[in-house]
């Protein structure tokens, strides 16, 4: 997961920068949708014990999922984690 103002803000300045080309930004870090679901669980008042990971080959999917899709800043940017 990214952070929307953090990314908002970096996206900014790279449009006020003239900046071009692709970047790839993202917070620091990465975690699962399991994970993310404890977190804000959490985050919320609630126990985190509710949420059940799953592996994604149970889900019925027609496609392949990779087994790790989380992104990286790659070309000079690196966001904070999700966590801050």
């Amino acid at each position: 997961p990214t952070y929307v103002p953090d990314l908002v803000h970096h996206c900014l300045d790279l449009l006020i920068d003239q900046e071009s080309g692709i970047f790839h930004i993202a917070n620091h870090g990465a975690m699962s949708w399991a994970a993310l679901a404890r977190q804000v669980a959490l985050a919320t008042g609630f126990s985190d014990n509710a949420v059940v990971g799953q592996p994604a080959q149970t889900f019925g999917w027609a496609a392949v999922r990779p087994q790790n899709s989380a992104l990286r800043s790659s070309r000079g940017i690196q966001l904070p984690s999700f966590t801050d």
